[in-house]
Parts: C-alpha cells; structure tokens; sequence
C-alpha cells in the first residue's frame, strides 16, 4: 500500500513541476543540454543502492559501483552498454537506431550478473520502502540469457520531453519485441538539479513467455502458466548537486508496477519494484 501511495505521490509531484519549473531562477533550455561532439566521457558513482528482485528466491542487487562510459560523436553515441545512431536531429527532433540491453535478464540466474547490473543500471535512491511478502508456490528458478535489443527512438526537446521507442531482440533469446514511452520534466534551483520521470513498457508476449513462463507441479495437479503481453509503469525521480567541476552528490529512485501478466507467475513475488541509489559522481 505505501508503494502505491509514494507512486501516486510521484505522478502528483511531476504534475506540480510543470508549474514551478517555469518560474524556476534557471529552467534548462535545450542549448544547456547541448554537449560538445567527438568527445569521450569517463566517470563513475560510489555508494549504496539496490535492484529489487522480484524473482522468488533470488536476493536483491546491489548497487556500488555504477561506470558512466560515454562517447558523443556526431551521429553515435555510446552510453556503457547502450548504442545510438542519430538519423535526424533538429532543435527539437531526434530520430534513433539504437541498441539497448534488457534488463529483464538481470533477475535470473546466470554468470555475472551483478557486475552486468552496474553498467546497466543508471537508476537508484536513498528512499527505501517495506517489502510485501506474498505466499508462491515454491518453483525453481531456471537460468535466462541476457537478451540485447535493437530499434529504433524518437526524442522530443520541449517544455515537456518526450521518448518514443521500438526494439527487437536481435541476440536470438526470446524474438519478442519491447515498446516504451516516457515523458520527463527537469528543473534547476541554483545549483540543485532534479528530473521527473513518467514512463511505460510493453513487453511483447515471446518476451514474457520466455523469462516468466513456468510449468510446476503442486500436490497431484499440473499447472502449467504462460503469460502474455504486459504493459509496465513507472516513475522516476533523478536528483544531482554538483561538488565542483569533477564531483556530483546524485540519488535516484525508480519504483514500477508489473503488469498482472508479470505480476501473476508463480516466481515473481512483489508487483511494485524499486531500484535506488544515494553516493558521488565523479566524471573526468
């Protein structure tokens, strides 16, 4: 219940900043997040946050050590382990191909799955919520391969931000294919920097069959669960106050709801998931 009070609390609070971002002493403008071209970008975030898993039996990811590896040219751009080709850029347009890493992956077994997790994440706060225990059927957890995806995105610079995207699995794991549309408000106070994120992903029914179709047996009755396309919601809340040049305090603080096609397998254990992170940045 406090998970889908904070949620409601989030979607209010970005309403507001519409309002208090136009009055703000230095509201970001689209030459503010222009950054120089050709350009190689390397630093990283110390502290403490988690990766909530809602993957029955499997523990929480922890968060401690985030890279920030970056390339900015005039067409690609590379961001740790996401790729993008720019076909079209205006002041307020920009037209992707991109290459994203799926993190569904990241809650199953397999090797090296945490150190895949800080190049992956770039999300986490210091808010930290109760956990609601839900009873399960007790299955086993099988391992799932890491998928990476290829597409296309739309970006809209305004008063308002919007992203628009399509991607494929192109690394032959599942075939299935993932939407996602996010909407995000920034606002500048001095120094103190803040950004509202509301978003949604669709998760194509081959995508969710493979990570989170289960067959088990309980008693002496056969169950045999196969989900189909899902469609998941978030808010986000990205926080940074800069030290000096080299040095940035940062915290972020993402909570989703699963779809109840997610939510209903026997091995998902939690439908609100939280990942946060609350440490320094340094960028060199």
């Amino acid at each position: 219940m406090k998970k889908v009070v904070l949620f409601l609390i989030t979607v209010v609070t970005f309403v507001y900043s519409l309002n208090v971002s136009a009055t703000a002493d230095s509201e970001y403008s689209n030459d503010e997040r222009i950054l120089p071209a050709e350009q190689w970008f390397f630093g990283g975030s110390l502290g403490y946050g988690k990766i909530e898993n809602y993957i029955q039996t499997r523990d929480d990811i922890s968060l401690i050590a985030i890279p920030d590896i970056r390339y900015l040219g005039k067409n690609l751009s590379i961001e740790n382990l996401n790729v993008s080709y720019s076909l079209h850029e205006s002041q307020r347009h920009v037209f992707n191909v991109i290459g994203r890493q799926n993190l569904l992956g990241l809650m199953f077994p397999g090797s090296h799955r945490d150190f895949s997790a800080q190049f992956s994440s770039n999300s986490s706060s210091h808010f930290i919520l109760p956990i609601d225990e839900v009873a399960r059927p007790e299955v086993e957890i099988e391992h799932r391969s890491l998928s990476y995806m290829g597409g296309v995105e739309y970006n809209y610079y305004g008063f308002v931000d919007a992203m628009l995207s399509a991607s494929q699995d192109i690394s032959n794991v599942h075939h299935g294919f993932v939407l996602k549309a996010a909407l995000y408000q920034a606002a500048k106070f001095d120094e103190f920097a803040i950004q509202l994120e509301l978003g949604a992903s669709y998760f194509s029914a081959d995508v969710n069959q493979y990570y989170f179709a289960v067959e088990y047996d309980e008693g002496f009755e056969h169950f045999n669960y196969s989900p189909d396309a899902a469609l998941n919601l978030h808010v986000k809340i990205d926080a940074m106050y800069p030290i000096n040049q080299h040095m940035y305090l940062v915290s972020s603080y993402k909570l989703e709801k699963l779809d109840s096609e997610i939510y209903n397998s026997p091995i998902v254990t939690e439908e609100y998931t939280q990942t946060y992170f609350l440490g320094m940045k340094f960028v060199y």
